[in-house]
Order: structure tokens, then sequence, then C-alpha cells
């Protein structure tokens, strides 16, 4: 199973569905999102991946399978870190640092979307030295930034996670795989991820529009 980081609600889908289905054998591989994940299922290396699907599919099979939503990240002295919730739109003229946003990755076409709908920008600039050390350069006041609301991000001290709202942002993933693969547990865990999709809400969430139709 291909996961982007083991730090994503995919794992935590897999490992549910492991202690569901019969502790059935799941090794978790990670790798660099979509770009990579059509090569592997192509060559059989791996069984099924989760990322955002974006473009045609031809041979991938595809079952909606996350809707994560997004969250502020900012320092504990920000004026927004004492806030439950910030409407999406107040973030229209600002600038969010993603130094992890790779030009031409699923998730880096999302925020584009996302800020390009709401109007701000993102500073992409890095260099991405990971989870641990992004944390700390958005509490010692580096930017603010925004973040999976589900992701098991490294705690610090000096940071604050805010949610999204009036819509929320939610980011998608699904379940990727090639028709071709009849693996028995594969068939499970696409049963398993069918009967737990999630469900787009348009009148509270926002998605990018060419996410709408495979959530809806």
């Amino acid at each position: 199973m291909d996961v982007l980081d083991t730090r994503l609600p995919a794992t935590d889908l897999l490992r549910t569905f492991h202690r569901t289905g019969g502790e059935a054998g799941v090794e978790i591989v990670t790798s660099n999102g979509l770009r990579s994940a059509r090569v592997a299922l192509e060559r059989g290396s791996v069984d099924a991946a989760f990322c955002r699907a974006t473009g045609p599919l031809e041979d991938l099979g595809s079952v909606p399978a996350v809707l994560e939503p997004i969250h502020l990240l900012v320092s504990r002295g920000h004026p927004l870190a004492g806030r439950t919730s910030v409407r999406t739109a107040e973030l229209a003229g600002s600038v969010v640092w993603m130094p992890g946003n790779v030009p031409g990755s699923e998730w880096e076409e999302f925020y584009r979307l996302l800020g390009a709908a709401f109007g701000f920008g993102i500073d992409a600039s890095g260099p991405d030295f990971g989870w641990e050390h992004f944390v700390a350069d958005v509490g010692a006041g580096r930017g603010v930034s925004l973040v999976g609301g589900l992701i098991r991000l490294p705690w610090h001290p000096d940071t604050v996670q805010v949610p999204l709202v009036e819509p929320a942002p939610v980011y998608p993933a699904s379940l990727l795989f090639h028709r071709r693969n009849h693996h028995p547990v594969l068939e499970s865990l696409v049963r398993f991820v069918t009967g737990n999709r999630p469900a787009f809400d348009p009148a509270r969430q926002w998605l990018p529009e060419p996410d709408r139709a495979a959530f809806s």
C-alpha cells in the first residue's frame, strides 16, 4: 500500500482496515504521490495507493477515501491563535508559507486552487527540512501555514492549529488500484473504503471543481 506520508489519515484508515479485516497482511511504502503511484500500480510493485486523483486515470480504479479538513497553523503569539475558527475568506490578501508544496504535485495544485479561490498567495520557498523543523519555524514566527487537520503533526509548544470554516476547505484523497489487479486483500480493501467513503457537503465545505464529482 502506497501512501504519501505515514502521518496522513490514509494510514489510520489502513490501520483500521487491518484491525477489522482479519489481520490481512499489509505493507506500507511511501512515495511522492500520484506521479510515482501511476507507474507503481501499472508495474504491480504496489497493489493500491492513497492520493489525490487528478486527470484521466485510464486503467486505474478510484474510490473516494478521505476528506481532510484544512487548518491554519500559526505561532502562539499570532493574532489569530486565540480564535476557535477562522473564516477562509479572512485569508484574502495574505501569504501562507508551505515549503513542502512540490511544483507539479497534486497537493501543490490543490493549494494553488484554494489560494486562487479565496485571494491569498502561497510562498513555497524552502528548503523543506521535514515536519519537526517546519513546525518549529512556524512557532518561531517564520510565517503562517496550512495543514491537514487529521495529520499527526509533531507537537510544538509555540504553535496553534485553528480550523478554517464557512466554507471549510477539505483535502481529498482516493484509493487507487489497477483494474487488472484481483488480489483478494485489495478487493476487501476496496469494499471497506467504499463502505466508509466520506460525503462532500457543498453547503459547508470547499473542494476544487475537479474533485467535486468524485466526492459528491
